[in-house]
């Protein structure tokens, strides 16, 4: 008698269930009767074309079903038949781990201290790192209002020739827009300062250095820039010298304050707690004091520009209190100018 063909559905079927009737290889010296394993692909096989001819009746496509990702793995060492993807698993973990032990000093998603892309901070720098950078002058005369002092000269300032140069600073437009000044002035407009607007500029330190770097000075050659500094206020008296940034008044008060009077405390925005006294009776005026603000540098941003603009609005509001004779100082400590030289 002939041997029946099958038809095209029985081959489709066996053909797709192919990969569920090959089993993976049983370890070493364990044996599986063939009788069993019969059973196994008959099983796996009515299983699903049960299903398969569900999904037909109801129009929808089957898809296979993946092993849980979490299951216990205690059952699988319990199966009769070892899970091809359990193999999968252990040999993943073994990859793993070899890796693991290939580099063990590596950390994931760290940069290491010599990366490119860490920046460095600066440390001191020599005077003849910027021996090609001028000097800026100071502009000065007796009786100013007010003399801004910054830490030295910045970089671009040095390049350029005039005080707070750099694109990026703020000075100018915390100047104007505080009432300082009646318009916006250019860096290169510094000069007209003292006679137009009673303003006055200078510097702790003379020599330049680049931006926001006052790193690249040392502590002794800021704190030996003091008794230059009180020399020049006490020469010309303005009312107020306003340190911009607070590193400069952390040096001046580690200089001029006695010890036991919170020398060693971190100077703040405002004024500062000691005033530079003239012993001559006819001085005007008998004293000038010290007030400090944040740095203006457009990468400092402790401060928003709108802070710093505060901050030179209660500058020139303590101004006007002192026009009108009207500020108390005598809890500041008094300084004498023969004493710190």
């Amino acid at each position: 008698m002939a041997p029946k063909h099958k038809s095209t559905d029985e081959e489709e079927v066996l053909s797709e269930t192919s990969g569920i009737t090959e089993q993976p290889e049983a370890p070493e010296g364990f044996k599986v009767s063939e009788r069993f394993q019969a059973s196994l692909t008959r099983f796996a096989f009515a299983h699903w074309r049960s299903s398969n001819q569900k999904s037909k009746a109801h129009g929808k496509t089957t898809t296979t079903r993946r092993r849980p990702r979490n299951q216990d793995h205690a059952k699988e060492s319990d199966s009769l038949v070892p899970s091809s993807s359990g193999v999968m698993d252990l040999r993943t973990r073994k990859r793993s781990m070899s890796a693991l032990e290939e580099s063990p000093n590596q950390s994931v998603g760290r940069l290491e201290p010599g990366s490119p892309s860490k920046k460095q901070k600066r440390g001191y720098a020599e005077p003849s790192t910027y021996a090609h950078l001028r000097e800026l002058r100071d502009h000065l005369r007796s009786g100013l209002e007010v003399v801004f002092c910054g830490i030295n000269p910045g970089q671009t300032s040095a390049e350029k020739g005039h005080h707070f140069a750099g694109p990026t600073n703020h000075f100018w437009s915390c100047l104007h827009e505080s009432g300082f000044t009646i318009r916006l002035l250019r860096p290169q407009e510094d000069f007209i300062l003292p006679e137009q607007f009673s303003i006055g500029m200078m510097n702790l330190v003379d020599r330049p250095t680049a931006e926001v770097s006052q790193s690249e000075l040392s502590k002794a050659e800021q704190i030996a820039g003091v008794p230059a500094l009180l020399v020049k206020i006490a020469t010309h008296r303005p009312k107020i010298v306003c340190f911009v940034g607070l590193g400069i008044a952390d040096i001046v008060k580690s200089k001029v304050m006695p010890a036991g009077k919170g020398r060693k405390m971190k100077a703040a925005i405002g004024i500062q707690p000691y005033k530079l006294q003239y012993q001559d009776e006819q001085a005007c005026p008998k004293e000038t004091l010290f007030y400090a603000v944040s740095s203006t540098s457009g990468r400092v941003v402790t401060y928003q520009k709108k802070d710093k603009v505060n901050q030179f609005k209660a500058l020139k509001s303590v101004l006007e209190t002192l026009r009108n004779n009207n500020f108390d100082t005598s809890p500041l400590h008094a300084l004498q100018l023969n004493d710190l030289q």
